[in-house]
């Protein structure tokens, strides 16, 4: 008797244990215990990448109202074997897709070829690839991949190498993901866009930070990002979310539990002094760059932001120190008017 294939799932139904064991081995090799609790303990670090995986397969199906290829995860993982060949060219893929499914030539049968691959790269690279309208927010930028682009061109397109720099700019222990919300006063956006990591915008009000550790930490050992990317990825989140700073991980662990990130983002390791070096990135430099002068330029706007800002520990002193010069003043003052007028009432009134 032949065995049901757990992946023929509809992708609607509810992604239990085996089912999510079994997608995560398809998708990374990933050898989870087959025992449903230990797997859950085990895993628990993949609850957000499955909640981006449902966001999308279900933005998917509104999108295109049910008219497409993707209708079971065996489909859909299917799909995301094809792309793995790195080399080869979205049209190629397309026109193995169309053969072997026996589509026409169709405009109709196009878009679900273009449909089925934009939701296969965008749960295998976590990259917002295509059109699904339904899933873009505003910290979501649209990923364009061309008809004679392969996904090494599709990434190294997105994520260029800046070889050549030279800054000799050293990144503070201050520039963390807490203290520029708290200091700055720049709001977190957390984001399962890998393209939007970093990426300040909103007049440099918002940034977005990718959470999705677990998923880069899998992607290590895939020959598929630019060689380096992955790795220095997780150096920014070890940079901007340090493991041994425990102010930043209790902070960490109460916005986990509000927007279901990532447990693995805050456990990528601490920088040394010399990882801190702003020319150590190459992929990330630039964003970098642009977040520290945000950071460097924004004012305390509030006395919380002001006593917590401590970038500049002179002007920090100055200030406190004249803040309390002036409160002294004023309840000296105060003590002294009390005084006067207590003599004067004496003075009326003498018993």
């Amino acid at each position: 008797m032949a065995t049901f294939d757990i992946l023929q799932h509809d992708l609607q139904s509810t992604i239990g244990p085996q089912l999510r064991s079994e997608i995560l081995h398809t998708l990374w090799n990933w050898n989870g215990t087959a025992d449903a609790q230990n797997f859950v303990q085990d895993s628990a670090c993949f609850d957000s990448f499955f909640e981006y995986y449902d966001q999308q397969c279900a933005a998917a199906r509104h999108d295109t109202k049910n008219q497409t290829l993707v209708r079971t995860h065996r489909d859909l993982l299917n799909i995301i074997g094809q792309l793995q060949d790195i080399n080869r060219t979205k049209l190629a893929i397309k026109t193995s897709l169309r053969l072997s499914l026996l589509l026409n030539d169709s405009n109709d049968s196009d878009e679900l070829l273009e449909n089925g691959l934009d939701l296969a790269a965008r749960i295998w690279l976590m990259l917002f690839v295509g059109e699904y309208r339904q899933i873009i927010g505003p910290a979501q930028r649209r990923i364009v991949w061309k008809e004679n682009d392969s996904i090494l061109g599709l990434l190294e397109r997105e994520f260029s190498n800046n070889a050549e720099v030279k800054d000799n700019v050293k990144l503070e222990r201050l520039f963390t993901a807490r203290n520029m919300e708290r200091i700055a006063g720049l709001e977190i956006i957390w984001t399962s866009n890998l393209a939007d990591h970093l990426r300040l915008f909103d007049d440099d009000t918002r940034v977005a930070i990718f959470h999705q550790a677990c998923f880069l930490k899998h992607m290590q050992s895939q020959d598929i990002f630019p060689e380096g990317f992955i790795e220095e990825t997780l150096r920014t989140l070890a940079l901007i979310l340090p493991e041994g700073d425990k102010n930043c991980r209790r902070w960490f662990e109460s916005k986990k539990s509000k927007n279901n990130l990532d447990p693995e983002a805050q456990k990528c390791g601490n920088p040394s002094s010399e990882e801190r070096q702003i020319h150590k990135f190459r992929y990330w430099h630039d964003r970098l760059v642009i977040l520290k002068q945000a950071f460097d330029e924004k004012e305390p706007a509030t006395i919380y932001q002001w006593w917590h800002d401590r970038r500049r520990r002179v002007q920090w002193y100055t200030f406190w120190v004249a803040v309390s010069v002036i409160g002294l003043t004023i309840f000296f003052g105060f003590v002294q008017c009390v005084e006067g007028a207590l003599q004067v009432y004496k003075t009326y009134y003498p018993s």
